[in-house]
């Protein structure tokens, strides 16, 4: 990409002209050092420099111009994801809860059971972790610690169902241990995201203590604080939730086609505040358009949402959708045809795909790699 920039610097400069050498040579590093910069997560190729290059060497935009025209170059950018396989998962699985510590390292369980699965992307190597004392549980990494968030309290030998809980457990070395404080809301199966910066954690939905209801409950965990705040509750109960925190944007998805969106922010400061008129609270939520198939797993990719797989009617489906500006749009397709996996992000621009149902269950595992 540099060289590239540095051969239409070269062509456009008049070596006769110090002025004009000068001002290339201040151009090229405002493109090369402040505005990739700037943009840390939406790096401009290599072609949308070039274009941007030669419009400043002719009409000797200002520096505010430069960073205009980058990001209008930048929102003509296209996803594309790509497939590769890895080695299968230690057991077929279907539904069940993932996270990762965004550095490599993913860890996945299946429902109804207490076994968790550590995955190290660079050697694409899996490690059996110690059976977690509660099961159906949602994950997430808390200060570097995996952690299992509510759950059936119930021991791995057990065969009947246990209550629910709300106690957060987490792993160091080989044992769990009580640390965290628990939730507001006792529940099994809750859909569990992180911010990126590691600093909240939202828990969203589940089974409540009834056994047989889906919950409305969405919890709010500042990791600074050490405190949970109760939120607006969701529209309505959403069985098999799943959820994406893209940015301030609390994406909450079910079994169906059905979607709702929120601003974390909003919810935050509303639940805050005195309020709390079911009209007001209902306000908050906002329906986007459905998801193209039934049974897909969402996760966040910087600040967009993708889907992955799902079911179309009559069979399940490869694709990968990316939600942008209010419409869904196809951009790529997995290895495997597949509904209901787990679905998590590694890095920041890899998604990890494990197991799922097509139409018995899977140990299949996809590496997905998106562009821009």
């Amino acid at each position: 990409m540099r060289a590239a920039v540095f051969k239409v610097a070269l062509s456009l400069t008049d070596e006769g002209n110090t002025s004009s050498s000068a001002r290339n040579n201040h151009t090229l590093n405002l493109l090369m050092t402040g505005c990739l910069r700037n943009l840390p997560q939406k790096r401009p190729t290599a072609e949308v420099l070039v274009k941007t290059l030669e419009h400043v060497m002719s009409h000797d935009d200002s520096e505010s111009n430069i960073h205009l025209l980058l990001q209008l170059g930048l929102q003509e950018r296209q996803f594309r994801v790509t497939s590769t396989t890895r080695t299968n998962a230690p057991q077929h699985i279907d539904r069940g809860a993932a996270c990762s510590s965004h550095d490599g390292v993913a860890y996945f369980t299946p429902y109804n059971s207490h076994w968790v699965f550590k995955y190290e992307l660079e050697s694409n190597k899996w490690t059996k972790l110690p059976l977690c004392p509660q099961a159906n549980f949602g994950m997430v990494v808390i200060s570097g610690l995996l952690t299992a968030i509510g759950g059936e309290d119930r021991p791995p030998e057990a065969t009947e169902k246990g209550p629910h809980t709300n106690a957060l457990v987490s792993l160091r070395g080989t044992q769990w241990f009580k640390k965290l404080p628990p939730m507001n809301t006792p529940r099994s199966r809750p859909a569990v995201v992180s911010s990126s910066d590691g600093v909240c954690v939202v828990a969203a939905g589940g089974v409540d203590d009834g056994g047989d209801w889906w919950s409305t409950a969405v919890e709010h965990y500042n990791c600074t604080t050490r405190q949970w705040t109760s939120l607006a509750p969701m529209p309505i109960r959403l069985p098999g939730i799943c959820a994406a925190l893209c940015g301030d944007q609390l994406h909450l998805l079910d079994w169906t086609d059905s979607a709702y969106t929120c601003s974390l922010q909003s919810l935050l400061v509303y639940s805050l505040s005195s309020r709390s008129s079911d009209a007001a609270t209902q306000s908050l939520w906002t329906a986007i358009p459905p998801v193209p198939s039934y049974w897909s797993t969402p996760v966040s990719v910087g600040d967009k949402l993708v889907v992955v797989g799902g079911h179309t009617r009559p069979n399940t489906t490869n694709a990968v959708h990316l939600y942008d500006q209010g419409k869904w749009t196809c951009i790529g397709h997995m290895s495997y045809s597949r509904k209901d996996s787990i679905v998590t992000t590694p890095r920041d621009d890899i998604i990890m795909v494990v197991g799922g149902l097509d139409p018995g269950t899977t140990d299949d595992v996809e590496i997905l790699t998106v562009s821009m």
